[in-house]
């Protein structure tokens, strides 16, 4: 009875143990953003929302070694199709427009930064591209190229740029439902 008990303590204290979670493997990305090359984690999948269920989202993270996200891009409302699609600007009352949001975190990663919306003022033309789609692995290749403003009503970061300009955009990933 004492060898169970001993099992038993020994079963709870390793289960307790808190291991790095396993990174799972979905893709990878990369861009340039102002000048600087960053390597990103993508996540592609498909919205569940009554309004068009043949839109897309496309979420690109920068993540730091420790798990800590510091920047994101969020790509909505596109079509799973071999073309150039060109970006609106994040409009509330609008659920069928492609658009994008860029955004940054700060701490470990669940606070608040800023938040960018597309800038449509310059002559950056602000689009997503998808070069290969794999019906059979949903496998997507894809580029893609944007500028943004800062929100400056929510400014938590105040040493973040006005302007994010991103160029070389690349990614592959895959569907996840």
């Amino acid at each position: 009875m004492r060898n169970f008990l001993i099992v038993i303590i020994l079963v709870i204290l390793t289960s307790c143990h808190k291991d790095e979670p396993v990174p799972v493997d979905y893709g990878y990305g990369t861009m340039d953003l102002n000048g600087e090359s960053y390597s990103l984690v993508p996540y592609l999948s498909k919205p569940k929302r009554p309004s068009d269920d043949s839109l897309y989202f496309l979420y690109l993270k920068y993540v730091l070694q420790n798990g800590y996200l510091r920047k994101q891009i969020d790509f909505s409302g596109f079509k799973l199709k071999l073309d150039t699609q060109f970006f609106k600007k994040w409009n509330p009352g609008e659920t069928t427009d492609m658009t994008s949001v860029y955004s940054t975190s700060l701490s470990d990663g669940d606070v608040f930064g800023n938040i960018y919306f597309l800038n449509e003022n310059d002559t950056i033309p602000d689009y997503l591209k998808l070069t290969e789609i794999n019906s059979k692995t949903g496998e997507v290749k894809g580029i893609f190229q944007c500028s943004y403003y800062v929100d400056t009503s929510l400014i938590f970061d105040p040493d973040s740029p006005d302007t994010i300009i991103i160029t070389n955009g690349y990614f592959e990933t895959i569907i996840r439902e």
